[in-house]
């Protein structure tokens, strides 16, 4: 079901997953490489792999966000995501405790392949965290729905950017506490 809420409200969501988002960063670069390697299960991705799976999504969106929160844009009071935007970012929900509401199967061509690259995978999402980093501050400056990015399973469907930011970094969160866990 869309809900329609202050702007201020949204962006206060975006900010607080944002910073969750870099305390879960934090804590993974203080994992030793080796950790990063290990599988919690034969079928389980190992933390290096889900940071793998990030940095394709990352690959995909950043550039789509860079040139949309670019244009000039003027915010609304409110904000009403999209049915489509509310389901996505749902799916990608997690508990308090970091472990996944709903699961799923990645798409193909966001699959990680495991290799004994760790130092790459790690340099890969740093830029691409300090990217996202970058852009957070023109997000409180734009339109969350005047602009549509679309996604990257069916690029003929095109969400709000409001929604799309939101299922980003909520699949960064889900992932990163994954990671986490995997490194254990």
């Amino acid at each position: 079901m869309a809900t329609t809420q202050d702007t201020r409200e949204v962006l206060t969501e975006i900010e607080q997953r944002f910073e969750e988002l870099s305390d879960l960063w934090s804590r993974l670069q203080q994992t030793p490489h080796d950790m990063l390697l290990r599988k919690p299960s034969a079928d389980g991705w190992s933390a290096n792999e889900c940071l793998k799976h990030i940095n394709s999504y990352g690959r995909y969106y950043l550039p789509l966000f860079d040139k949309a929160l670019k244009e000039p844009s003027v915010q609304a009071k409110t904000y009403r995501e999209g049915w489509l935007g509310g389901l996505f970012i749902r799916w990608m929900s997690t508990s308090a405790e970091g472990y996944p509401e709903k699961t799923m199967s990645s798409p193909p061509g966001h699959r990680p392949k495991n290799n004994l690259l760790v130092n790459e995978t790690l340099s890969e999402f740093a830029q691409q965290y300090a990217w996202l980093q970058s852009l957070m501050p023109m997000v409180a400056q734009h339109d969350l729905a005047g602009s549509r990015i679309p996604i990257s399973i069916g690029k003929w469907i095109r969400l709000q950017i409001g929604d799309v930011l939101r299922f980003y970094i909520a699949h960064h969160v889900r992932h990163l506490h994954q990671a986490l866990r995997a490194a254990q």
